[in-house]
């Protein structure tokens, strides 16, 4: 008996975007935590052994790891030609995230990497380091944030919403 084919990578990177993107993280994160949760999953379906640095070098031009998130790239009118709409979602993803984090009594992450470890420690996503080297991954199952992190009843009412409707 012949073993099926593995999942092509590109589906396996998508499924891996689809189970974080339903997960309802994307209510909480900075908007460049897109671009760092992309190359995991690219190197999920890969199977590469890279640490986050080297995972994230071909994004150099637009994720920053020593960088602060771009929060204020997105909130408060910083950019006069972003949707006003769009800043006021990621203000309110930034203080729900502040709210979450403080009755655990952390602060918010003051760097891409940092948000990077908090993924970690929230479950979401996996470090490895063995004898061939480092590997990031998805947790599986991804954890609903409400699973790991107090969140306010409204987050959580618009976190459902987004699910229905995705």
């Amino acid at each position: 008996m012949t073993e099926p084919d593995p999942q092509p990578y590109a589906e396996q990177a998508s499924s891996g975007m689809n189970r974080i993107l339903r997960s309802g993280w994307f209510c909480l994160l900075p908007p460049s935590a897109i671009h760092l949760v992309s190359q995991v999953a690219s190197a999920h379906a890969e199977g590469a052994v890279a640490d986050l640095d080297t995972l994230l070098r071909p994004l150099r031009t637009v994720i920053d790891l020593d960088s602060p998130p771009d929060w204020e790239d997105h909130v408060d009118g910083a950019d006069p030609h972003a949707d006003p709409e769009e800043q006021r979602l990621n203000k309110q993803h930034h203080d729900d995230l502040a709210a979450g984090l403080a009755e655990l009594g952390l602060p918010m992450p003051a760097t891409m990497r940092e948000v990077a470890h908090l993924l970690v420690r929230f479950g979401v996503l996996t470090r490895e380091v063995g004898a061939e080297g480092e590997r990031w991954r998805f947790a599986d199952p991804i954890p609903y944030p409400e699973e790991v992190l107090p969140v306010r009843p409204e987050w959580l009412e618009r976190a459902h919403q987004y699910r229905s409707a995705s």
